[in-house]
């Protein structure tokens, strides 16, 4: 197949989509802003002014480019299929384009409101049914997201559940440190992006709790800084500044060995998360993780079998499932084992990528 991807270049997500399409022997070409190199993939960047800037007005305007510009890209390079992410930004361009058959990828952020209170507002809403409209498939990484499409989505429309899953041989248990719990200690990993819905907040205020029945536990922070000082002031004020250690941002390949290194990982995420890639990968490397009960993180982790789900923003609730896990070393040991045969059967990466290529054939098929 010829395959033209809509998307942000620089986006794990998008890099990771296109090397497996090129990977299984497919043309790929990457159509976007923002420039990055991916093995065995074309990318084709269009931009206005600097590239790769995070100047705002230069993306926009990098972005009204490309939305006028598509349909010629598109006709040009003549693809069999068109596969755009995330619905407000690519997945407009590509409707526009009016190109088929076009798959639309929905993220997560794109469907779904946790921007302030209240409801998306009107106007996106539009754009979303526009695109789902024109969309020959839509494709959603979980249930939770799948239904929230449908919100938006023709009553006809070709909705599917397919995974942004994990490489298994890359997120293993391989090598994995010696736990220090024998030593009295609780190494907990979060691995997200710090902002204010991924709840790093919470697991902090409830870092005081766990240190009374744990006083050797740390916490390791994972994630580009996006709440500026804020976290440390807290941590600081709270007193256990000392007890956390903020590493910034980690590349993807670097992120397993540190996995390897935790006891436990926590997502309190405080919205609606669509999926739960972060809480799989620690999964797939043998790690009971603990989860807020947050839209699709509750299809990620059984309860009581591959990790604990406790209510969402609830301080009190997050610190006792932590000490429940650094007490009972034989539960972490069958739920890390329980969360890596969940990732096997159901989020595989080489068997999302084979069943969304699947998908493709058959719209160029049906075509």
């Amino acid at each position: 197949m010829k395959i033209c991807v809509l998307a942000n270049a620089l986006a794990i997500h998008t890099q990771r989509w296109t090397k497996a399409f090129a990977e299984k022997g497919h043309e790929v070409h990457l159509l976007s802003i923002r420039q990055f190199h991916v093995a065995g993939v074309k990318t084709h960047t269009v931009h206005i002014g600097p590239v790769n800037t995070k100047s705002i007005i230069w993306t926009f305007l990098s972005y009204c480019y490309l939305l006028l510009s598509a349909r010629y890209h598109l006709r040009k390079l003549k693809p069999d299929i068109v596969n755009a992410h995330y619905v407000v930004t690519h997945g407009v361009m590509a409707a526009f384009a009016n190109y088929h058959p076009l798959v639309v990828s929905v993220w997560g952020s794109d469907v779904i409101w946790h921007r302030g209170k209240g409801e998306m507002p009107w106007f996106l809403e539009m754009i979303i049914q526009y695109v789902l409209r024109r969309a020959d498939l839509v494709c959603a990484t979980s249930n939770f997201l799948l239904s929230n499409v449908r919100k938006y989505a023709p009553a006809d429309a070709v909705v599917k559940h397919v995974p942004f899953g994990v490489d298994c041989e890359l997120f293993s248990p391989a090598g994995h440190k010696e736990s220090e719990k024998s030593a009295g200690g609780l190494r907990i990993g979060f691995v997200k992006t710090h902002v204010w819905h991924y709840g790093p907040q919470v697991l902090i205020k409830a870092l005081p709790q766990i240190i009374e029945e744990v006083p050797e536990a740390q916490l390791i922070m994972i994630g580009r800084n996006k709440m500026g000082g804020k976290l440390k002031r807290l941590a600081k004020a709270l007193g256990v500044l000392e007890r956390i250690q903020f590493v910034g941002y980690v590349e993807n390949k670097e992120i397993p060995g540190w996995l390897r290194s935790f006891d436990v990982l926590v997502n309190p995420s405080v919205c609606r998360e669509s999926f739960g890639v972060s809480v799989l990968e620690a999964s797939a490397c043998g790690l009971p993780v603990i989860v807020s009960n947050a839209g699709g993180l509750t299809e990620v982790c059984v309860d009581g079998k591959t990790g604990i789900l406790v209510e969402m923003g609830n301080v009190k609730d997050l610190a006792e499932a932590v000490v429940r896990l650094a007490k009972n070393p034989k539960l972490c040991q069958n739920m890390g084992q329980a969360g890596r045969k969940l990732v096997i059967e159901k989020y595989n990466w080489q068997n999302n990528v084979e069943e969304k290529l699947k998908l493709f054939e058959q719209q160029i098929s049906a075509g």
